[in-house]
């Protein structure tokens, strides 16, 4: 029963521990604070086999976060890791709580959110920033836009597939390699966190951030020259 998802209509609990007759769960739609409650607080729930998938509720996927984003995302996980093994004990939490809030410099507020988010969601990318600069597509025909028809129009001409930006973060990743260095996919790697198969859709797109023999370079790399 430990980590498991229970549904009752739209309600979502997720069991994060169990000791006798009481549980430790969390509300996924209120996201609020990890609360012990009887085992009878369970009655006419459904067990979920599926895991809640962040995509379908508006977190981006790893692939297309920018580099400071992702380390932002693993920052935070690490302060809600040192949290995790607390969870059953109020007062140890709230002192861990206040401990990762001075280490990332933020509100104990923002530290709890950020464990709500990953007690329920269960995956690290939920931790991530969902502001500029983390691959959020911005919509164009929204009423407000509709209104700053200027501020519309810059955005159409900055915007960008999502091939595109993965082109630019390519780019970026060999950039940060040193002069004279060896190009080689062991190396630029760890700058990505792009799966390898996806980059060969950006390979049209080279040449719009880098000069052709840095593009041509990059294709032998990708195998795909």
């Amino acid at each position: 029963m430990q980590n498991t998802l229970w549904k009752k209509d739209d309600d979502i609990l997720r069991v994060l521990e169990c000791h006798d007759d009481e549980v430790l769960v969390i509300d996924c739609k209120k996201l609020t604070m990890p609360t012990w409650k009887g085992i009878e607080a369970l009655d006419g729930y459904i067990r979920c086999e599926d895991e809640l998938d962040p995509k379908q509720y508006g977190f981006r996927d790893m692939d297309v976060l920018s580099p400071e984003a992702i380390s932002d995302m693993h920052k935070r996980f690490t302060a809600v890791a040192s949290i995790l093994p607390f969870l059953s004990n109020e007062r140890e939490r709230s002192r861990m709580i206040a401990l990762a809030a001075k280490q990332l410099s933020v509100s104990k507020h923002t530290v709890r959110n950020y464990l709500c988010l990953y007690l329920v969601y269960q995956d690290k990318v939920v931790l991530a920033p969902r502001g500029r600069g983390d691959g959020v597509a911005l919509s164009t025909t929204s009423k407000r836009l509709q209104k700053m028809p200027l501020c519309r129009k810059l955005i159409v001409q900055k915007s960008e597939s999502i091939e595109q930006f993965w082109a630019r973060k390519l780019v970026w990743a060999v950039n940060q390699l040193d002069p004279g260095e060896t190009l080689c996919w062991r190396r630029i790697r760890g700058y990505l966190n792009i799966k390898r198969e996806r980059l060969n859709a950006c390979i049209p797109y080279l040449t719009m951030f880098t000069d052709e023999a840095t593009a041509k370079n990059i294709q032998k790399l990708l195998g795909k020259e």
